[in-house]
């Protein structure tokens, strides 16, 4: 239609030069150029209000998907609660098997002895007048003392149980927090001399039930992100020693499997997460990139082998820690890491 427009343009341009603008030829050409014009404002029309139609199919599909997606969400959320309350299960079925066992060789054992002892009958001793008296009737006040006792030991268990205000499960932290559980890592026991050996077990021990643990909470974390976008973890811990340095050495390892994450140092004042790496305590970190004696490409360390990148917490312990990082210029480093990193895990004070 262009094609056709601009020929007839020129035609016009060419008979302009040999008639007036009455003439029946030069009118008929500039008839002809409106009309060609015309319909290329109709066709571009036509084309306009079929690209709207096919952005309104393509936004209620985007708003289908969606909606779709929150759906798969919150199955998944489902069968990780599931799948942990599948454990509890087997583990208080594996336990009543186990004391059903113990009571099954205790009675066969019972049975066994009563057997033999009743095989073999004799007089051992005449009876003869009792010289003891029969009142008081002791066997009937222990037994009574017993249950007496036994009924207090049971209203004392109840008073125990009420009064206590202790965490046991997940479910009890759901409750107190109000939040959704991310999952719940096994205890991994270690001597003094091999506690940083935990910091890889991730990475030495791949297919163990910690590194599973790892791997679901990573899947929660990347899944909550759907809703609410963000990029800085901060991992802390309500008394010291529970293992928030373990488990963000090792959910940075597990979230550095499949995005680009930079492991952050903040605990100043007990500082652990550069010497599980092997750096030496003179290593630039965190309080020399806050104070800006450093540049930030000093402070930031590659870890080939864990393929992520560490900011240790620096070689100077500062007067005044906690006011460096509830600076604004602590903020805007985050927000400059952030447009490099997809993920800022931030292993901080108890």
């Amino acid at each position: 239609f262009k094609e056709i427009e601009a020929g007839a343009l020129g035609k016009v341009a060419e008979l302009s030069k040999r008639y007036g603008a009455q003439h029946p030829t030069m009118i008929a050409a500039k008839a002809e150029l409106k009309a060609a014009q015309d319909n290329t404002i109709k066709q571009i029309n036509q084309v306009i209000d079929s690209f709207s139609k096919e952005y309104q199919v393509a936004n209620a599909n985007v708003a289908a998907l969606q909606k779709r997606m929150k759906q798969l969400e919150k199955q998944v959320q489902d069968i990780t609660q599931k799948e942990y309350q599948l454990r509890v299960l087997q583990r208080d079925v594996e336990t009543n098997r186990q004391l059903y066992d113990m009571f099954l060789a205790r009675f066969k054992e019972t049975d066994v002895s009563q057997t033999q002892q009743s095989s073999v009958g004799r007089v051992v001793d005449p009876a003869v007048v009792p010289i003891y008296p029969t009142k008081p009737r002791k066997k009937l006040l222990i037994a009574l003392a017993l249950m007496v006792g036994f009924v207090l030991s049971v209203m004392l268990a109840f008073l125990l149980d009420y009064l206590d205000n202790t965490l046991k499960g997940g479910e009890d932290v759901e409750q107190k927090l109000g939040l959704p559980l991310l999952g719940i890592l096994p205890k991994v026991k270690v001597s003094k001399k091999e506690k940083f050996k935990l910091a890889h077990l991730l990475l030495r021990e791949g297919k163990s039930q910690f590194a599973e643990a790892i791997r679901t909470i990573r899947t929660g974390i990347m899944l909550s992100k759907v809703d609410n976008p963000h990029k800085v973890l901060l991992v802390t811990s309500s008394v010291p020693y529970e293992g928030k340095t373990t488990f963000a050495i090792n959910q940075a390892f597990a979230l550095g499997q499949m995005n680009k994450v930079l492991l952050i140092d903040a605990d100043m004042r007990h500082p652990t997460v550069g010497r599980a790496f092997g750096l030496t305590q003179e290593s630039p970190g965190l309080s020399e990139l806050i104070t800006g004696t450093k540049e930030m490409s000093d402070c930031i360390h590659t870890m080939e082998e864990a393929a992520i990148d560490l900011i240790p917490s620096g070689a100077a312990l500062p007067p005044n820690p906690l006011e460096l990082l509830a600076s604004q210029h602590f903020k805007d480093i985050l927000t400059k890491l952030e447009q490099s990193y997809e993920y800022i895990v931030i292993d901080s004070t108890p």
